[in-house]
């Protein structure tokens, strides 16, 4: 059984067997006694306990709690003992070039020769290289956009060589009471020649100020050198990028308004046609608002894309004409066009201020309660072969058919009649500059259909005058029935039902229904 004692070493405390105390006592006493007389001995004696603490803590593990002294002895024989202590002189300390004890090396940041946070000091120092060459390299790959997460995570993760021992195992020199005597005699060396220095001359602050506005300087005009030319190269990308983009936006204009139809088909039945002439055509006609709202659109759309183009241009070559060509002259082309474009659309927006809705027949039939079939009349739309067609899309296309416009296809919507009779009513809706020009737009409408006691036939499309112009004219069949009629729509005609009477686009199968005292409702 051997007493054990805690002591305090570098701010750690151990449990220390008694023969490991009093061989510790007398090592370090002997190391006090030897580093007495030495200028720097309080530090000498600080870093070689900083050391020992952490050599003694390499000891310990969960199963093992005490330093004993077979611990201490082998701690004694890493660090050296005094008489081991080498009597070179100081000036021999302090030589880069002298004989070194190597020992493992361990990589830390060189915080007492960084610039920022001493990693590429740290790598030098661990490579025996330049730092110069590591800050260059961290500079290069900040450049390509790595370093920006690099740089802060090796400054994070490796840690600051505060202590000398540290600052040893940085350089991959062995950790000694000699190694760390002659580095704490070095530090103490360059501070006294740095004092000498001020003593004699007053100014010598001014040499290192330059020295250190010059790496300074040199570092920002690096710095600004490279910023520099990351924004020529940002402005040669984003000139080309406006370039080509310009260039193909003049292209889809161009083809827009002279080349092919837009055509888009979705998924489903998803339908879209569209042409810009064609519109302009169905809101203006052929006469000259047509062609001058063809023309402005042009320019308004292709002279701000003419100035995209230019300004890439101006991106890239830096070219600074004399006399703007570009500029004043077109934006007054432009300002010209806009005001005719507002005209265009403020004449054609009054032709649709107004709506109104008009009868232009009804047919009255007598089912004697027969069931009664809603089917496609003979003909057909000429929208359905797809040529001429101005505007079309899932639920409606617009054609031209010699003079006349053709628009299909008309809306179905059954209604309970208030007595026993079937009541065929074509109900025309249309938009106009007023309710009477409106009225007068609608009745134009020509629409045909047959029917009999048993069977309606209903053609699926409808035409106007082509003078009238397009004015969102629609056409709505209303039939009404009258109470506990049956009837029964074949599925050609199922795109004309009302919206209200089916919730599914299903064409493939005919569908029946019958009247109710309230509603015309589908049997199941």
């Amino acid at each position: 059984m051997k007493k054990t004692f805690d002591i305090n070493i570098s701010g750690l405390i151990f449990h220390i067997d008694e023969d490991a105390y009093e061989r510790l006592k007398k090592y370090m006493l002997a190391l006090k006694n030897h580093f007495n007389s030495t200028e720097s001995s309080n530090e000498i004696i600080a870093d070689i306990e900083v050391r020992i603490a952490e050599l003694m803590q390499e000891k310990l593990s969960e199963n093992k709690q005490v330093v004993t002294i077979a611990d201490i002895n082998d701690i004694i024989a890493q660090m050296g003992s005094p008489e081991e202590i080498g009597n070179d002189d100081e000036d021999e300390a302090i030589h880069e070039d002298a004989p070194q004890k190597f020992g493992s090396k361990r990589l830390y940041r060189d915080i007492d020769n960084k610039i920022l946070g001493g990693v590429a000091s740290g790598l030098a120092a661990y490579f025996k290289g330049d730092p110069v060459w590591f800050r260059l390299g961290f500079v290069v790959i900040l450049i390509t956009g790595i370093g920006v997460l690099l740089y802060p995570i090796l400054w994070l993760v490796t840690p600051a060589a505060r202590t000398t021992a540290e600052k040893l195992e940085m350089r991959g020199q062995r950790v000694t009471v000699d190694t760390i005597e002659a580095s704490i005699r070095n530090e103490f060396h360059d501070i006294r020649n740095n004092m000498n220095d001020l003593g004699e001359r007053g100014d010598s602050f001014q040499p290192i100020i330059d020295r250190a506005l010059s790496i300074g300087g040199s570092i920002l005009d690096f710095f600004w050198k490279a910023f520099l030319l990351i924004v020529k190269i940002l402005r040669i990308f984003i000139g080309l990028v406006l370039i080509i983009l310009g260039i193909s936006l003049v292209v889809t204009v161009l083809v827009g308004l002279f080349g092919p139809d837009f055509t888009y088909f979705g998924g489903g039945d998803e339908f879209l046609y569209f042409s810009a002439p064609s519109f302009f055509k169905m809101i203006y006609g052929t006469g000259g608002a047509y062609f001058l709202a063809l023309l402005t659109a042009m320019v308004l759309t292709i002279v701000p894309i003419i100035a995209l183009i230019w300004g890439g241009i101006r991106l890239i070559s830096k070219y600074k004409p004399k006399n703007e060509i570009l500029g004043l002259p077109m934006l007054y082309v432009w300002l010209a066009s806009a005001i005719i474009g507002i005209i265009l659309a403020s004449m054609a927006g009054l032709n649709f201020s107004e709506s109104a809705i008009v009868k232009l027949s009804q047919k009255n039939l007598n089912t004697q309660n027969k069931t009664l079939v809603i089917a496609k009349g003979h003909q057909h739309s000429p929208c359905a072969e797809g040529e001429n067609i101005l505007l079309a899309n899932d639920d409606q296309r617009i054609c031209v058919n010699d003079k006349d416009l053709v628009l299909s296809p008309p809306s179905i919507r059954m209604l309970v009649s208030k007595d026993s009779l079937v009541h065929i009513s074509l109900m025309a809706r249309s938009e106009g500059k007023s309710v009477l020009q409106a009225k007068k737009i609608a009745q134009s409408i020509n629409y045909s259909f047959a029917a009999n006691d048993t069977t309606i036939f209903l053609n699926d499309f409808f035409t106007l005058p082509n003078e009238n112009k397009w004015r969102d004219q629609t056409l709505t069949i209303q039939i009404a029935l009258p109470e506990g009629q049956k009837v029964i729509t074949k599925k050609d005609i199922t795109p004309m039902l009302h919206s209200r009477h089916w919730q599914y686009r299903n064409y493939d199968d005919d569908r029946q229904w019958i009247a109710t005292d309230k509603e015309v409702s589908e049997i199941e």
